[in-house]
């Protein structure tokens, strides 16, 4: 609520043309819904890219879109632009009402217009990369979220980034924006683990990989997926016994993941215990056709009939 005012404040400021008020209250509405931020816009841009006569159709626009009315919340937001095709928040606003009404190719469309209207709108520039993502155009999203992560440092795009990297091939790039969430977030859990995982599953840097997955573990611990990189690691490095231990720690937090099932799988066959390496490795494929390492659970599967 007390973001909602903010915005409602920031209109009535546009609309008396009070533009640094205007500025300051919508920044401090921030955050009103997921991914909302100003962050990337500067003043001048901001007050070129919203005018005192649209206020009014933004916060009536704002008003349906949390009552959830989303037809008349579109209709406000469509005057807004009407008014001034400039609009940043107009089309942001309108945008998020798109996605709400599962329209995305309109959503996209608005986000566009933000972003041409401001290039390092940084929200924009996110939303798109994730609409372009769902649409299956990957390297598409990954060009937007660069631009987006050089405008605001965020964790989750980083990642985003680096499986994006290794998805192409490229692990260099990879280790670097993990290296990057390690050192500009060194509390967040998830860059040391998947950097450590990046290591891991190629079999290298076994013992750096170690230390970044035991140092995700004191942040997180418990964690499903970083005991299972601590059990992979000890897998590659031929500590069997060590691997299970973790594994089977790791699928009692997540008993339905293949990934886990898999490894567990492979460790359990290396230790001998064929049957039930065998059960883990048919589990691991009746979720999951796709996983990484199906292939190879295939192989086995096939060579053990």
């Amino acid at each position: 609520i007390g973001k909602l005012l903010h915005f409602t404040a920031g209109c009535l400021a546009a609309t008396e043309k009070r533009w640094p008020d205007a500025l300051k209250e919508f920044q401090s509405s921030e955050g009103m819904i997921n991914g909302y931020s100003l962050a990337g816009i500067d003043p001048k841009t901001f007050t070129a890219g919203i005018n005192e006569k649209e206020g009014r159709y933004l916060n009536l626009g704002v008003l349906y879109y949390f009552k959830r009315l989303f037809p008349q919340s579109l209709s406000e937001f469509s005057k807004a632009i009407e008014i001034n095709p400039r609009s940043l928040l107009g089309n942001y606003w309108a945008a998020q009402v798109c996605l709400q009404k599962k329209d995305r190719a309109q959503a996209m469309q608005f986000f566009t217009s933000a972003v041409q209207e401001a290039p390092k709108f940084f929200a924009a520039l996110y939303a798109l990369g994730e609409l372009h993502f769902m649409a299956g155009k990957v390297d598409a999203a990954a060009d937007y979220y660069r631009q987006a992560v050089n405008v605001h440092k965020d964790p989750g795009l980083l990642i985003k980034l680096g499986l994006h990297a290794e998805q192409t091939g490229n692990n260099e790039d990879a280790a670097k924006y993990y290296q990057e969430v390690i050192d500009t977030f060194p509390a967040f859990f998830v860059g040391y683990n998947q950097l450590a995982w990046l290591y891991a599953k190629r079999g290298v840097e076994l013992d750096t990989a170690m230390r970044l997955a035991q140092k995700a573990d004191e942040l997180q611990p418990g964690n499903a997926s970083i005991l299972d990189t601590i059990g992979w690691i000890h897998f590659q490095k031929k500590k069997f016994d060590a691997a299970a231990s973790h594994l089977e720690k790791a699928l009692e937090s997540n008993p339905n993941n293949p990934t886990i099932l898999y490894h567990l799988g492979r460790t359990l066959l290396a230790q001998g215990k064929s049957d039930a390496a065998m059960g883990h490795l048919r589990r691991a494929l009746e979720l999951s056709p796709k996983f990484e390492g199906a292939e190879d659970a295939r192989k086995l599967l096939g060579k053990e009939q």
